[in-house]
């Protein structure tokens, strides 16, 4: 996801002594944006002027509305009164729009180029552990369902939703409903396997998902006494991160919006059977594993 930041962390100071123009949309020329139908606001970190600019998102945080990267308020925050804060798409380039930048984040055929945390640890693990087992693994489909739900502060038409308490970005895993549990996985770069090219595996192992935690009800799978996160995620934080659904030592299922691919939960990664592998016994634990024929 593109950088998203503070406004008090950013290039840009609230107390300016100039007007800044915010617009609710804008033109390209080739070089720059120009920003259209704005209006102005000096120090924007009063709810009342925040409520002023709500709708709009667009800024180049100066007094002449032209630019060469374009920013998208995204969120403001008043827990403290008059001391809010604004978080904003960062530095928006070549014309590109804020649902632009939503499509290169999430959908278009290249958004898989870095390896998080998360699959580089199972894999690794898939490596040092199953490696001479492969031909009795199935390469299968592991879902990273990214299919949004909620635009939240990414609504354009909506302006009302940056302001008071965050409305983050949700993903379908996060909504509860009957789609957020459809074991069908929209959308080819979120089909991770060995052999999708556009979501590919180095090896044939992942994380379970919502739907399958849901489907399957409670399990001794997880109720292991260990926190651990799944391959599901739910949100984008204030900081573009996304954030995962995980599960608690006691089996409970748990949304946090602080769960990121970088937290310090436990990962159990999965691996699907060819159908010519059967169970014999055990419940998957360190203590009683799974044991299967393979004859």
């Amino acid at each position: 996801m593109r950088q998203i930041v503070n406004a008090k962390e950013g290039s840009y100071s609230y107390y300016s002594m100039a007007p800044i123009l915010f617009g609710k949309s804008f033109t390209y020329d080739g070089s720059k944006y120009i920003l259209n139908d704005t209006t102005s606001a000096y120090n924007f970190y009063t709810y009342a002027r925040a409520n002023a600019i709500k709708d709009y998102r667009y800024t180049c945080f100066n007094e002449t509305g032209e630019c060469s990267t374009i920013n998208y308020l995204y969120s403001y925050s008043d827990s403290i009164p008059d001391t809010g804060e604004f978080y904003y798409v960062k530095d928006i380039s070549d014309g590109h729009d804020v649902q632009d930048v939503l499509d290169l984040s999430f959908i278009t055929s290249n958004v898989n180029k870095k390896s998080s945390i998360f699959k580089r640890t199972v894999e690794k693990w898939y490596h040092k552990y199953l490696g001479s087992y492969s031909d009795y693994i199935e390469d299968t489909v592991y879902c990273n369902n990214r299919t949004i739900s909620s635009y939240g502060g990414f609504d354009l038409s909506n302006g009302a939703n940056i302001l008071g308490v965050p409305d983050y970005l949700k993903f379908q895993s996060y909504s509860g409903s009957t789609d957020s549990t459809s074991l069908y996985c929209n959308n080819s770069t979120d089909r991770f396997s060995v052999s999708n090219s556009s979501a590919p595996l180095q090896y044939p192992v992942g994380l379970i998902t919502y739907p399958e935690l849901a489907l399957a009800s409670y399990s001794n799978y997880w109720n292991v006494g260990t926190t651990f996160s799944s391959m599901s995620p739910l949100l984008i934080n204030l900081l573009g991160e996304q954030t995962f659904l995980y599960v608690k030592s006691n089996g409970s299922i748990q949304n946090d919006y602080n769960q990121t691919n970088s937290s310090s939960n436990n990962l159990r990664p999965v691996i699907s059977l060819k159908n010519n592998v059967t169970y014999t016994s055990g419940v998957g634990s360190m203590e009683d594993p799974y044991i299967v024929n393979v004859e």
